[in-house]
């Protein structure tokens, strides 16, 4: 589907611009915007071609304008022009002739008619004929031109669809702005919602933004550009200024290459200005009077001449209204009229037929035709175009598309007046030819008017003088149209005979195309006969010389591995001598030499091949659950065994597949054959229904199955072979194969020891992303490749490599044996034996004993063998086994499970919805001593310590590096990640792929369950795990000078134990119990604590608590732009982004959780509270001194004063509270629980439980604070 998509083709006459570019109507018209090019200097003509051309002043045409807006006033269907435009009589010179005068009355149409001056239609362009000269001025000078007849012919010629409407009207109405990005991630709704808010807070202008784009550019991977589209002038206008925009989209910066060029809605033109005056100096006065005019441009002709019409381009639309709505500009004391610029419509071009009107979808022609030689193909992509440019629709010498084409050019103005009478519809006018047709003229009905003394003399004298003036005009007027149908006549000859000139020349073309292929046909047959005889005679070379004399040198060869006595030195040798004779053999007898068949079989199959004699046959026993036979063949003309042979190889259950060379409906005698035999085994065809062999056309490629159900289809895609590949799915269970894996470390440290000086060269941050991916990449395949996969079953312990030499040396000896046959060395090697196996069971035993005295210990044997055990001992597993989805169905495939994961995490680390301004992000910073602290560098040796005493798991990362590989990692390799670490505190920049994570979900209770019952464990990048401890040691030392985290929390901090929170939390409640006052323990729990960290509100307050500014920098680039995905069994989900919490497994994460959370206990003044990270512990008593009743009383109020206030503190800090787990302790000296009951609502609503007894921080608890529960617990 082409369309016409540069605004600055217009038709054969029309006005285009001198500075118009290219770009400049990237997006469609607006209706109130169409141009058909209303000029000031010229009229727009209809000639008998239909063909819209335009006629200057000074051209030899001189028409009165008068009489020609007249006549296409009676004669205008449809509005072509706004209602508000003025009238352009003034643009013409009025020319009078002498022979005026003597026109007849009834011609000349009076000026005052009220049916034409006050009809409501615009006026439409005046059909002139274009025959010669002589015609065109007696049709000026007579007004005999039928213009309805002829405006009739272009509508019956064209009919406007409305497909070609619809394509006009929803193109964007506005070029779009583009903007560079070189990084990041920013997406389209991010640039829209950000460019409308910053218009509107801060330039106070309310924009429309119509659409973004993003488009990505194949030379740069990290590049992208988005594009804007404004909806309406405003918005447009607003972004032409560069001040107008933000300097940082999505935090990040962009270019904005060029501005769109100015549209037709910015437009506006000035009529009449002479090509004699001052250009500058009219331009500078006009920039001088309107500062919001950006370009001046005087426009041109078809032939590129200046014509008396310039364009100004503005900036702001309220100026152009102005100027619109005036009419009128004074520049230089000369008043100039000023007018609309209007666009042309896109025209819609089938890309498929190349007509008008229609998209491809809607095309009924079934063949295709080329846009350059509009030859019809049955496939484009097989069509060889001539390259003569031919149009399907003038014949002429250009491009079916091409806007050169005067029925393109028609077309296009029909449209646009049928698109301007869509939008300006016409007013109720008076239909003149309805009127005339149907009015009888009665001479009844009109007096006569009265006659003259001369008239009457004249009747009376010569009454025949009349009838002749009758007769004579009647001729006339019949000579007058024979003239008009022989200049038809005319035009349809010269048409007639072009069309044949040009036959004459396409068949002489086609002619010479033909004897040019029969030549390069007979030349190819010449090359063929040549090749086939050079291949006759080397095949005959090979056959009748070679391949004797290389029998004879293997029968030589084979005679020679042989001793004395006759014996095979070299066994090995032998069979392949045997091999090579079988295959000289078989290519003697007639075999197909390029004939074979080849099975492939993944490692974790198991299969066995079973012996078959027959050529081009294989056979394989696929084991399972049940056993299938698998034969592929190959069975060409000239095989030397026939079906039957195949009999002893077929099974009950049996697949065979391959290339039988036997079509069912053109080879009858051959199928009937095979089809009998396949029926005596009761084999079922199995076809693909469409041919497989590309050079016969025939189907030879099928399958026959016996006892099993297979589905068998064609594979549609491209194949070197001249055979279509056939694909076919065995329903069949495979045994899974335990396999183990093993890796040799040392390999792989000294590999990594050998490449550090390549890697050192590459270690530039120039491009880190691409650097650090690379690398890990490395590590990856590097611990691939020196990983080996073995079969558990065949799995054996290592013995010593002595008792490895000593069982090969006796291996050795028993082989002898057999060949010497010699009794001696029989019973040496006897002896031998009982030795080896008195050494092996020694060793065993000894091993044994060794693993069970270490088993119970902390050494590696102890802690591998409880690492494998532990799942067997537990009473039930963490892992998931199915999940159940919104409708409430549970899925067990993986891919279904990580979907569901996926939808619902990728809401719960939403971010949530803040009210702004807020406290932690929005209230004023305070001025710190140690605001601008750089955070300080690593060194080698404290990396290298770090790195050694960090727990090496074998857990993988996202990019397949676990930090068991850092144990064979050479140490000069951590000096490149020394200056990575120092560069990223110093910049504050992380490389992306420390960003992205693989997540596992573990079940909190039941292994089946919803994503809400698991919990997500991140598993980040290995090596961030070793930035994010050196820089939590940093990080702590500022907490610690700064003083920000209470005593009372106890939470990953050093020199805060468990133990010792939970006596000061018993000895706070016995020393209140003690004065005999009631006590309310609250037990909170926070949901997801560490998922719903608010990062902005994390920041914010790290910023008011004076964290210096290179931390916090740091902090918000590790926390924002991350993303994971889950993998479950083995298969990963899509990537989604979490823009909340911080990641489960990261060391970092709980210190910023009590950092972001130290002032919780300020909040909740009112208790004596005890933090260990997210576990909350507030202890409050009633008043002491008064009635146990009246401390009840108080208790309540206090209760319920804690728990606004622990809300409010919630709200803030965007914390949710879990209310469900949020429990009560009631401890006192009188026996029984409270007559009161708390909850979080005023109405009653999340009652919060009484508890007996509670189990905080592993120890239970119950309400007389007794440690008989927990000592028998222990028991």
């Amino acid at each position: 589907m082409t369309s016409n998509s540069n605004s600055n083709r217009f038709n054969d006459g029309e006005v285009t611009e001198q500075s118009l570019s290219d770009n400049q109507n990237v997006g469609s018209i607006n209706l109130s915007s169409l141009n058909l090019t209303n000029v000031s200097n010229s009229q727009v003509v209809h000639g008998h071609d239909s063909h819209v051309g335009l006629l200057n002043v000074n051209d030899n045409y001189n028409v009165n304008p008068s009489l020609a807006l007249d006549s296409n006033l009676m004669y205008s269907t449809s509005s072509v022009r706004r209602r508000r435009s003025i009238d352009v009589t003034d643009d013409y010179t009025d020319v009078s002739h002498k022979k005026s005068s003597k026109r007849s009355s009834n011609q000349v149409t009076d000026k005052n008619d009220p049916v034409i001056i006050n009809s409501s239609t615009a006026r439409v362009n005046s059909v002139i004929s274009s025959t010669s000269d002589s015609v065109n001025q007696q049709d000026i000078g007579n007004n005999h031109y039928d213009v309805s007849a002829d405006n009739n012919k272009l509508n019956q010629r064209f009919s406007i669809t409305n497909e070609s409407t619809r394509y006009a009207l929803t193109r964007f109405p506005f070029s779009p702005f583009v903007l560079q990005f070189k990084s990041g991630k920013v997406t389209v709704n991010q640039v829209k919602d950000e460019l409308i808010r910053h218009c509107k807070t801060v330039h106070q202008i309310d924009i429309h933004i119509l659409n973004c784009r993003l488009i990505k550019p194949s030379s740069n991977i990290n590049q992208y550009n988005i594009l804007i589209y404004v909806k309406d002038v405003t918005s447009f206008a607003c972004f032409l200024n560069h001040e107008h925009w933000p300097k940082l989209l999505g935090n990040e910066s962009y270019i904005l290459s060029s501005l769109p060029s100015i549209p037709p809605q910015l437009c506006c033109i000035i009529k009449n200005v002479d090509l004699n005056i001052n250009y500058d100096e009219f331009c500078e006065a006009i920039h001088n009077k309107f500062p919001e005019v950006k370009n001046i441009v005087r426009l041109k002709n078809k032939f590129q001449n200046d014509i008396k019409m310039v364009k100004l381009e503005l900036t702001c639309p309220n100026v152009r209204d102005k100027l619109l709505n005036d009419r009128r500009i004074l520049i230089n004391h000369i008043s100039y009229v000023v007018a609309e610029f209007l666009a042309p419509a896109h025209v819609l071009i089938c890309s498929k037929c190349m007509a008008l009107g229609h998209f491809q979808k809607q095309c009924s022609q079934t063949k295709e035709t080329c846009r350059t030689c509009s030859e019809v193909v049955d496939n484009m992509k097989n069509h060889i175009c001539s390259k003569i440019e031919k149009c399907t629709h003038c014949q002429s010498n250009h491009k079916s598309s091409s806007l050169k084409c005067p029925v393109v050019k028609a077309y296009r103005a029909e449209l646009t007046r049928k698109l301007l009478h869509l939008n300006n519809p016409p007013a109720a006018t008076v239909d003149i030819n309805n009127i005339m047709q149907n009015y009888v003229y009665k001479s009844s009905n009109f007096s006569p008017p009265p006659v003259s003394y001369a008239s009457a003399i004249n009747s009376t004298i010569n009454p025949m003088i009349n009838p002749m003036m009758k007769k004579l005009d009647e001729l006339m007027n019949t000579m007058s149209e024979m003239k008009n149908q022989l200049a038809s006549f005319e035009v349809k000859q010269n048409t007639i005979e072009q069309f044949i000139i040009a036959k004459q020349e396409g068949d002489d073309l086609i002619k010479q195309n033909l004897d040019a292929l029969a030549q390069n046909q007979l030349d190819m047959k010449k090359d063929v006969i040549h090749h086939g005889l050079f291949i006759d005679r080397h095949e005959n070379l090979f056959m009748n010389l070679l391949l004797p004399m290389f029998q004879d040198v293997f029968i030589f060869i084979s005679s020679l591995n042989k001793d004395k006595k006759g014996n095979t030195l070299d066994t090995d040798l032998k069979d392949k001598i045997e091999c090579y004779l079988k295959q000289m053999n078989k290519v003697k007898e007639g075999e197909n030499k390029n004939g074979g068949v080849l099975m492939l079989v993944k490692n974790f199959i198991k299969v066995s091949r079973i012996e078959c004699k027959l050529p081009n046959v294989c056979v394989v026993d696929v084991k399972g659950v049940e056993v299938v036979r698998l034969l592929g063949v190959y069975a060409p003309t000239s095989k030397s065994w026939n079906w039957q042979d195949l009999s002893p190889y077929v099974t009950k259950k049996c697949i065979i597949y391959g290339d039988f060379n036997v079509d069912f409906c053109q080879d009858i005698q051959k199928a009937e054959s095979l089809l009998s035999w396949a029926d005596e085994h009761f084999l079922a065809p199995f076809l693909t229904g469409m041919p497989t062999s590309l050079r016969s056309d025939r189907e030879v490629d099928y399958a026959f199955a016996s006892n099993i159900n297979i589905t068998i289809q064609a594979y549609s895609g491209k194949t070197s072979s001249d055979h279509v590949p056939i694909l076919s799915v065995i329903p069949f269970k495979i045994e899974e194969n335990n396999v183990g894996k093993n890796v040799h470390w040392k390999v792989f440290s000294l590999f990594t020891e050998y490449t550090f000086s390549f890697w050192e060269g590459l270690w530039n941050f120039d491009n880190l992303d691409n650097l650090y991916n690379d690398y890990t990449k490395f590590l990856f395949l590097l611990s691939a490749r020196c990983t080996i996969v073995f079969p558990i079953e065949k799995y054996r312990p290592a013995i010593p490599v002595e008792l490895r030499s000593f069982l090969s040396f006796i291996r050795a000896l028993s082989f002898r044996q057999m060949r010497t046959k010699c009794s001696e060395l029989r019973n040496e090697v006897n002896c031998l034996r009982k030795i080896a196996k008195k050494e092996l069971k020694n060793f065993f035993s000894s091993n044994l004993s060794s693993v069970l005295r270490f088993r119970n210990s902390s050494s590696p044997a102890g802690n591998f063998f409880w690492s494998r055990t532990k799942k067997h001992l537990k009473p039930s597993s963490s892992s998931v086994h199915a999940l159940i989805d919104s409708s409430g169905k549970a899925n067990k495939d993986p891919v279904l499970m990580c979907e569901v994961a996926a939808d619902y995490y990728e809401k719960f680390f939403r971010k949530s919805v803040i009210i702004r301004p807020h406290p932690y992000t929005d209230s004023p910073f305070l001025h710190h001593e140690n605001v601008d602290e750089l955070i300080p560098e690593v060194t080698l040796e404290e990396l290298i310590y770090t790195v050694q005493v960090k727990r090496k798991k074998k857990s993988v990362d996202a990019h397949g590096i676990c930090n068991y590989m850092f144990n064979f990692l050479d140490l000069t390799h951590w000096s490149l990640f020394l200056t990575l670490f120092n560069h990223s505190f110093k910049n504050t920049i992380l490389p992306d792929a420390w960003k992205e994570t693989r997540m596992i979900l573990i079940a909190k209770k039941e292994s089946i369950c919803s994503p809400a019952l698991t919990r997500p464990i991140s598993l980040i990048d290995s090596f961030l795990k070793i930035g994010e401890r050196l820089f939590l040691n940093r990080f702590r030392d500022v907490l610690l000078r700064r003083g920000l985290l209470p005593d009372n929390q106890s939470g990953f901090r050093d020199g805060f134990r468990l133990q010792t929170r939970l006596l000061l939390f018993l000895e706070d409640v016995y020393s209140l119990m003690s004065n005999s006052a009631p006590v309310c323990t609250m037990f909170i729990d926070f949901r997801s604590a560490f998922d719903q960290l608010w990062h902005s509100g994390c920041v914010g307050k790290l910023f008011r608590l004076g964290i210096p500014r290179s931390y916090i920098l740091w902090t918000d680039a590790w926390l924002r732009r991350r993303r994971c995905y889950i993998e479950i069994k083995g298969h990963k989900s899509r990537y989604f982004n979490i823009e909340k919490g911080g990641p489960q497994g990261s060391v970092l994460t709980p210190t910023l959780f009590i950092s972001y959370h130290c002032d919780m206990g300020q909040f909740l003044s009112s208790c004596t509270s005890h933090f260990f990270a997210d576990d909350v512990a507030a202890i409050l008593a009633g008043q002491m001194g008064v009635r146990f009743t009246d401390q009840c009383l108080d208790l309540e109020k206090r209760v319920k004063s804690f728990l606004d206030r622990l809300e409010f503190y919630s709200c803030l800090s965007d914390q949710p509270l879990n209310r469900s787990k949020t429990d009560a302790l009631f401890s006192a000296r009188a026996i029984g629980l409270p007559k009161f009951t708390i909850s979080f609502d005023s109405d009653g609503g999340d009652e919060i439980k009484w508890k007996k007894e509670y189990k905080y921080l592993g120890y239970i608890i119950s309400s007389k604070l007794g440690w008989g529960k927990l000592i028998k617990d222990v028991e």
